[in-house]
Formats: structure tokens, C-alpha cells, sequence
């Protein structure tokens, strides 16, 4: 198996919050500064496990369980990037200077959204190495 080296983006001078609930594999809530805040993580999307209207995807709960994993009770910096039409908190998300929204394509728990933002080049390229490499849903989700 052939093994690829990526180095994924560091950061950050960004909002710091603590995470209080993952709700799913690109969603969650945060506290900050006494407020709670739903984010949704920008230029990714994570198989559906909570949609009113669908059932549960392929390898929608593992990506919940490792975005869990990553985050639950960490304090994270978040580069805002608007709302989205639910009011949700559009954000890139990073734990310890390492973005998690990358760490998510990379390893196939997400696919790259289509809509336009600034990492769109990156999240491709990042997508397209998780699907050679044939990991996370790139292998279960035939």
C-alpha cells in the first residue's frame, strides 16, 4: 500500500470556544464565552446520521464518532466565515493549530462541498488522495 504525505494546515490567531456536543460528523456546538453557538464546518460534508428527511448514510457514524473523538470538550479556534441559511456558524475549524476540516477529507470521513470557498483547491486535492488511497468511506461506501 502506498502511503501519502500531506501536511495539513496549521493556524491560528482565530475565536477560541470549547466544544459542549458534536451533533454529527460536520456540525456541533460550541460555548463561547457563555453563549452556545452551533457551527457547521465550512467546505466539508460528512454522511447524514440526524437529517429529518433521510436515513442514516454510509459512514456517517463513524465520521460522527471521530469528530467526537477530535473534539468534544477541546477548546478550538474557529475562522468564521458567515452563517448559513439554518443560522448555523459557517467555520474552519482547528485543535491545537491542526484543521480539523482537512483532517476529515484526508482521512475519508467527508467529501469537499462544491460551493465556493477559500480552501477549495486544497479540500479537492485532499479528496482526491483519500479516494486513491481508498480510505474511510472511499472504501466502505462502494
Amino acid at each position: 500500500m502506498k502511503i501519502a504525505v500531506i501536511i495539513l494546515s496549521f493556524c491560528c490567531l482565530y475565536a477560541k470556544s470549547t466544544v459542549t456536543y458534536v451533533i454529527d460528523g460536520d456540525t456541533f456546538k460550541v460555548n463561547d464565552n457563555g453563549i452556545e453557538k452551533t457551527i457547521r464546518m465550512s467546505g466539508i460534508d460528512t454522511p447524514e446520521t440526524k437529517h429529518p428527511y433521510r436515513s442514516v448514510e454510509c459512514y456517517g457514524q463513524e465520521a460522527s464518532l471521530e469528530l467526537d473523538n477530535l473534539l468534544h470538550n477541546k477548546t478550538i479556534q474557529l475562522d468564521y466565515q458567515g452563517k448559513d441559511i439554518y443560522n448555523r456558524y459557517l467555520a474552519y475549524v482547528y485543535v491545537d493549530g491542526m484543521s480539523i476540516n482537512e483532517y476529515m477529507i484526508f482521512n475519508g470521513y467527508a467529501v469537499h462541498t462544491k460551493y465556493p470557498h477559500k480552501y477549495q483547491a486544497k479540500y479537492n486535492k485532499l479528496e482526491t488522495i483519500a479516494q486513491h488511497e481508498n480510505v474511510g468511506l472511499w472504501q466502505h461506501c462502494k
